[in-house]
């Protein structure tokens, strides 16, 4: 794979973009980034070559490149992400974090992607997902099948509890930050309105936080 990689580089810049390879190369860029230093070396090489061959290469479409190779180049990541205990990912998500370490490399370079206009960039935000546990695990949901319940959950939803649900929705798609309080004798379906919110924003993917004055209570909610 780094042959044929190789041969798509010009003649000019491979001797120099075989320095890359070299352990002295490697730990001065693992001892510049925290992110690099877990990184796994195949992943940390592949990425290497390829932000050298940005930096010194010219290349045109420097895109079509990282197009035909990412699967290569990330294909050790998707073990890295499971060790930091993020286990739901999909394959775009897998290059999208690849995207995101090479622009690690080439910070250390004094560049970055968005330095290098053809190429795409990374969407997720990885510093966050990648340093704080507590933020991982909140993230490591099936959207999939978050999304799957939340649909089962609404379709369950009596009157009441539509009204109830479609308000609270509102604040939180919109943004808006509005407080509700949720009254009713026992078994009228507070708790299960509840979940069925919890499915929902874990199905967007993003992060809510479910607490309860009771053990016995917070064990009936999502991660509660």
């Amino acid at each position: 794979m780094i042959y044929s990689m190789f041969l798509d580089i010009p003649n000019h810049v491979k001797t120099s973009m075989m320095h890359v390879f070299s352990k002295d190369y490697l730990k001065t860029m693992v001892n510049g980034s925290c992110v690099l230093k877990k990184l796994p070396k195949c992943a940390l090489v592949l990425c290497g070559l390829f932000s050298t061959a940005l930096l010194f290469s010219g290349l045109n479409y420097p895109d079509r490149l990282w197009k035909t190779f990412q699967h290569s180049i990330c294909d050790d990541l998707p073990y890295h992400l499971r060790t930091m205990n993020i286990h739901h990912f999909t394959e775009n998500e897998v290059y999208d974090y690849g995207l995101y370490l090479l622009d690690q490399i080439l910070q250390e370079a004094g560049k970055k992607l968005t330095d290098f206009p053809s190429m795409p960039s990374f969407v997720r935000n990885w510093d966050m997902t990648t340093t704080n546990r507590l933020i991982v695990e909140q993230l490591n949901w099936d959207l999939e099948t978050e999304r799957a319940s939340a649909e089962t959950y609404i379709d369950m939803l009596n009157s009441e509890q539509r009204i109830a649900f479609n308000d609270i929705w509102k604040s939180i798609a919109c943004d808006k930050g509005r407080s509700f309080f949720i009254n009713g004798p026992g078994d009228t379906g507070k708790t299960f309105l509840e979940k069925t919110i919890c499915h929902a924003v874990h199905a967007e993917g993003w992060i809510i936080l479910c607490v309860a004055s009771t053990g016995l209570t917070a064990l009936l909610l999502p991660a509660g």
